[in-house]
């Protein structure tokens, strides 16, 4: 039996004179209006998670039970061999087999299982083969008691509240630094030091997981007084929307680039025409923001298209699409427009490199530019302004001194920004 508890939004399980179940018995009536049965609350809790057909972030704010069993824990879904589970730091994954022959001997298998199997500590990504819901049931996770070791950089960040809270304020604790940036599979959202956080991810979800990037390793826990919030989230809440064709894709990147006036879209297609991703347009700082997660399992070019309406048209700009990587900030956005002044025979070769790197490009104009080389962190490792002439131009950067890894480098010619991936050897 379950109680929805909406005084603080719990969906709790309940005992009926001291037990948990009653025998279902044909014309049987139990209890009367001189003795009813009394159901009560017990300290054991249901939390529904809603799994997508494909891939699905997701964390626990229950001590399930069941956690270190998976094969009991998901005896009510319908698995399919090569479904999987993964989690981070530990790097651990386990995948699910069907034996045609034994069926009993279905079941998960790997890393994941043999330690111990799933905890409140973490946020797993599972890929299925068909949507369904997970029902978990066990002890509140405490708040108070919770916290999280924040490493440099990625961080697959798992939420214990029940609330559906405001970004800002579920991440009131957190020593946030400029350009720190927290992702949903289909949203994100970007610190900016004046403002808190600004993008589309504005409420973080029971249920869901999501990655953190931080400049500062630290110890993180969520604000304690959201562990007994009233009013809050259904029985059910639905998993943030995000359509069938992106969930498909293990990896998404994210993009904050500003268009020209009189385009309020953007567009993310594969070269083969397939759409990976899309945003709209925010007015901040003055300045016309899309906040753009795109969808990809490896890294590949992507054309750019913008638009108003249903009126798009591909622009020269060039984007590669980068598992986990992050374009752009709110003061130096990737700057989108439709000139079509420069060509597109912006190179950077030898890639991979070893010592130098060479930059070609040709221009119809004069003017000046500037190269700017980031690592993955978005961090400048190099920059040069320069005067562009006009017809070819090449660029010698140095790249003997930088550690081994990939890099984005930024080519900003008058209102266009071109940007490629390199590797250093």
């Amino acid at each position: 039996f379950r109680i929805w508890d909406a005084s603080e939004g719990r969906l709790k399980v309940a005992s009926i004179e001291g037990g948990t179940v009653i025998n279902f018995t044909p014309n049987e009536l139990f209890g009367d209006f001189q003795s009813p049965l009394i159901f009560a609350n017990t300290v054991q809790e249901t939390q529904p998670i809603q799994l997508r057909k494909g891939w699905s972030w997701v964390s626990f704010n229950v001590a399930g039970n069941l956690f270190g069993d998976l094969n009991a824990l998901t005896q009510n879904l319908s698995l399919q061999t090569s479904d999987i589970i993964l989690s981070n730091r530990p790097a651990r994954f386990d995948s699910y087999e069907i034996n045609p022959n034994n069926p009993a001997a279905s079941g998960w298998n790997g890393t994941i299982s043999s330690n111990g199997g799933l905890n409140t500590y973490q946020m797993y990504k599972l890929r299925l083969a068909e949507s369904q819901t997970l029902y978990t049931t066990g002890a509140r996770v405490d708040p108070e008691a919770w916290e999280f070791e924040l490493e440099q950089n990625w961080n697959w960040l798992p939420y214990i509240l029940n609330a559906r809270v405001p970004v800002n304020e579920a991440m009131a604790r957190l020593d946030a630094r400029a350009g720190d940036l927290i992702k949903s599979q289909s949203s994100f959202a970007i610190y900016d030091g004046s403002n808190g956080w600004i993008g589309t991810l504005t409420h973080m979800s029971s249920g869901e997981g999501y990655m953190l990037r931080v400049t500062q390793a630290q110890t993180f826990s969520y604000p304690s007084y959201f562990g007994n919030k009233a009013n809050v989230e259904q029985p059910l809440e639905k998993a943030t929307p995000l359509g069938e064709k992106f969930a498909a894709y293990p990896f998404n990147m994210n993009v904050i680039a500003e268009l020209p006036e009189g385009y309020d879209s953007i567009r993310f297609y594969t070269q083969d025409g397939l759409l990976v991703g899309q945003g709209n347009v925010q007015y901040i700082k003055g300045k016309q923001i899309v906040f753009a997660t795109i969808f990809g399992e490896t890294a590949e070019p992507l054309k750019i298209a913008i638009g108003c309406e249903d009126d798009y048209r591909v622009v020269s700009t060039q984007l590669e699409f980068i598992p986990d990587g992050v374009l752009g900030t709110l003061d130096e956005p990737l700057k989108i427009d439709e000139l079509e002044w420069i060509g597109q025979t912006f190179t950077a070769y030898p890639n991979p490199v070893i010592d130098f790197i060479r930059v070609n490009f040709d221009s119809k104009v004069a003017t000046k530019a500037e190269l700017i080389v980031y690592n993955l962190q978005m961090q400048r490792v190099y920059s040069s302004r320069f005067d562009v002439v006009e017809g070819k131009n090449t660029i010698r950067i140095p790249m003997s001194e930088n550690t081994q890894g990939s890099y984005i480098l930024h080519l900003n010619v008058g209102d266009r920004t071109f940007s490629k991936v390199v590797i250093k050897k």
